[in-house]
């Protein structure tokens, strides 16, 4: 064809350097810009490389923490960090969770199992970030706020599936609201 190859020592006849490049720069520019995330086509055809899942399992689980995230920049900011430092520390400690294997229903499990169990399953990774908690905050304190948190929700839920004031839809999806008009934790 008409392209440069191996055996090719210059353009063909008129097509300067320059010209190229911008056609170049012009095709670039006209193809749509995606993500690569892995798709439920690719994942059935096997195309994915298994780099590629487990990214996306991280980045599911990492977005199934985000009640526990949220819990920890309320309580850093509560306790006199800045926002930008709270968000930092926050990331950090969802990002140890999640490179240990916890996700939203793990965590509720050992919450349900009760405080102390709770908190010597959570600790080593909160405590990596100790050094980075408001002054006179330790380990122990934010866990318990999470502790407390998740188990103000699980009442509201409660509350909110025994009087009914749940919609049908959301009896489906009972984590989608409570009978005040709240979110779940798991979606804001």
């Amino acid at each position: 064809g008409n392209t440069i190859g191996e055996n090719r020592e210059e353009l063909p006849p008129g097509l300067s350097p320059t010209r190229l490049a911008e056609m170049t720069i012009k095709f670039f520019n006209s193809v749509p810009k995606r993500l690569d995330l892995p798709t439920a086509d690719k994942t059935e055809t096997g195309s994915v490389s298994s780099a590629d899942e487990n990214r996306a399992r991280k980045i599911n689980k990492y977005e199934g923490l985000r009640p526990v995230t949220m819990c920890f920049e309320m309580t850093f900011e509560g306790g006199g960090l800045s926002k930008t430092r709270t968000k930092i520390v926050s990331a950090n400690i969802t990002e140890r969770l999640v490179i240990a294997g916890y996700s939203w229903d793990r965590i509720l499990q050992y919450q349900l199992r009760g405080r102390e169990k709770f908190n010597k399953k959570l600790i080593p990774h909160i405590y990596m970030s100790k050094d980075d908690f408001p002054p006179g905050m330790d380990t122990d304190h934010v866990l318990n706020q999470l502790f407390d948190y998740i188990e103000s929700w699980k009442f509201k839920l409660f509350d909110a599936l025994s009087t009914g004031g749940v919609q049908t839809e959301e009896h489906a999806h009972p984590s989608k609201s409570s009978a005040d008009g709240n979110l779940d934790p798991k979606d804001a």
